[in-house]
């Protein structure tokens, strides 16, 4: 619950330095139980989830159980994390109370006892304990590149596709947009006659939100059109600090997938 670790990667770690680094506060992810008699005949160590090992924070409540924990057993488990198939002896800190590797399904039918002891509704999973450590993270401001690298998320796009209603909210206020605008349109620049609106928009970008264009050369040199006022908008809500940042451009990017990591890409520098 403390790290939003998966189950495989919770019944995975193991006593010493290869997973728990108590000097420096860190939590090292490499590696997950899985039980397969058909391909390693029983129990073996592989990669997290979709290769997502990674070095996180270790909380320090999480910290002090862990250093408490003394139902350190060992077994020799085969090891594929490193690519290639080892056998090593592995001291893992949770086992069953007869000190047996746990399956997910022995798993299952203690946690169904412990959820229920506990009042929990049935529909609660060891999975849900992921949700709530990224909910909690996300409900108090949190930024979500944080809570992306917390969860070991593959990219930001999952990230806030899943938890961005979260986010704190912030109401923006009316004309917000329009005030910008109209503010561009006072300014005195020579530009041809014949641009179109996306030619316009590009026009526009760099002259009122220059702070946040480091990356403006991503924007400038893609084709012109709704897509690149797109982008100003969002950067523009962002930088105001009138609407939280990732939530204006989630809002206001409308760009799909690859199109809302750019906004975010764009648009960081100018996040307060």
């Amino acid at each position: 619950m403390g790290e939003g670790l998966r189950l495989g990667e919770v019944l995975g770690t193991e006593a010493g330095s290869r997973c728990a680094d108590y000097e420096h506060g860190e939590l090292h992810v490499v590696q997950q139980l899985r039980h397969s008699p058909e391909h390693f005949g029983g129990f073996y160590l592989s990669p997290p989830k979709s290769g997502s090992t990674s070095t996180v924070d270790l909380d320090a409540v999480v910290a002090e159980e862990l250093a408490a924990h003394l139902n350190e057993v060992e077994f020799e488990l085969p090891h594929i994390t490193t690519g290639e198939r080892l056998i090593r002896s592995v001291a893992v800190l949770f086992t069953s109370a007869r000190g047996k590797l746990l399956t997910d399904t022995y798993w299952s039918e203690l946690w169904a006892d412990w959820r229920q002891a506990a009042g929990w509704p049935k529909e609660g999973t060891f999975h849900s304990l992921r949700h709530f450590f990224a909910t909690t993270l996300m409900s108090n401001g949190v930024e979500p590149q944080e809570v992306q690298k917390a969860l070991r998320h593959a990219n930001l796009r999952i990230t806030l596709e899943t938890y961005v209603h979260w986010l704190p909210k912030k109401d923006r206020p009316r004309g917000l947009v329009g005030n910008l605008l109209r503010q561009a349109g006072g300014k005195s620049l020579d530009r041809p006659a014949n641009q179109d609106h996306g030619r316009v928009a590009t026009w526009l970008c760099p002259m009122i939100f220059g702070r946040c264009f480091h990356s403006s050369d991503a924007l400038l040199s893609g084709p012109p059109g709704t897509r690149t006022l797109n982008l100003w908008i969002a950067g523009e809500l962002a930088g105001s600090g009138a609407v939280r940042g990732h939530r204006a451009c989630w809002r206001a990017s409308r760009l799909g997938s690859a199109g809302t990591v750019a906004v975010l890409r764009c648009c960081t520098a100018g996040i307060r």
